[in-house]
């Protein structure tokens, strides 16, 4: 049985659903305590090439955080109360 209620909430027409809480806040968010964590201490282990997959790890996080952005800022996905 699904709750109503609880969709349905704040809203005066029923056939309107409620607004849900996008998922890019949180992977942003997530996104950017990665990159702390990262720059805090950058060890990526026993590697032939540090420097190499300190660079590539780093950019991993960075090309993500853009993507999340660029999402972010598309007309479709706005959403300010995010």
């Amino acid at each position: 049985m699904v709750r109503t209620e609880r969709i349905w909430a704040g809203t005066e027409d029923p056939n309107t659903p409620a607004p849900f809480p996008a998922a890019w806040p949180a992977a942003l968010r997530a996104c950017l305590a990665e990159d702390v964590r990262f720059q805090a201490d950058p060890d990526v282990g026993s590697v032939p090439d540090e420097d190499w997959e300190r660079r590539r790890h780093e950019s991993g996080i960075l090309h993500r955080m853009f993507g999340l952005l660029v999402h972010a800022a598309s007309s479709g996905n706005i959403d300010l109360a995010d």
